[in-house]
């Protein structure tokens, strides 16, 4: 990595302040303050820590266990209003109070698909709230412990094009989640 003079910064700087250009501000100043520091840096791909700490999979494990819950609780509602329907419908003049009777048990049937499936969405995102919590508290944790001045997770932003694998933490990281995770 090149690094740039304080002199040079201070140019670019001041060009930019003049030009208004804040892209250039934020091309040199970023990159100058973190190679000016002594600052311990890294970065770790949030998405593999997501998916490989325990935690996450204790969560979908319990997310897993609701649905096959629901879809046991729709299935049991599917085949009693079958049941029901080819009852009333083995007659030969079903009554119009028999076929609104099942005109019913359907409506009854999707309504509760739909709370299940509102239900589930709802669980799903109170989970994924609580990992990203969560991981972030020991994120700033192993942080702090390991002496880190900055933890990147360019994942979701875009923000790195590129960076030196010899900064990625994601295993210690995922480690140290799992030891501490009750």
């Amino acid at each position: 990595m090149r690094i740039i003079s304080v002199e040079t910064t201070i140019t670019i700087f001041r060009f930019a302040l003049k030009n208004s250009q804040m892209k250039y501000l934020l091309a040199c100043l970023i990159p100058t303050l973190l190679a000016c520091s002594n600052n311990k840096t890294a970065y770790i791909d949030i998405n593999q820590v997501y998916a490989s700490i325990n935690l996450s999979k204790e969560y979908r494990e319990r997310l897993e266990q609701l649905e096959q819950h629901y879809t046991y609780q729709l299935s049991e509602g599917q085949q009693k209003l079958t049941g029901y329907k080819d009852n009333i419908l083995a007659k030969k003049n079903p009554n119009q109070k028999e076929l609104q009777e099942i005109f019913l048990l359907q409506q009854e049937l999707d309504s509760l698909q739909k709370q299940l499936e509102a239900q589930f969405k709802d669980s799903t995102l109170y989970y994924n709230d609580l990992i990203e919590e969560t991981v972030n508290d020991w994120v700033y944790e192993f942080g702090q412990e390991k002496g880190f001045k900055y933890i990147f997770s360019p994942a979701s932003s875009n923000a790195f094009m590129y960076a030196d694998s010899t900064l990625d933490i994601t295993r210690q990281v995922i480690s140290y989640i799992n030891q501490e995770q009750p």
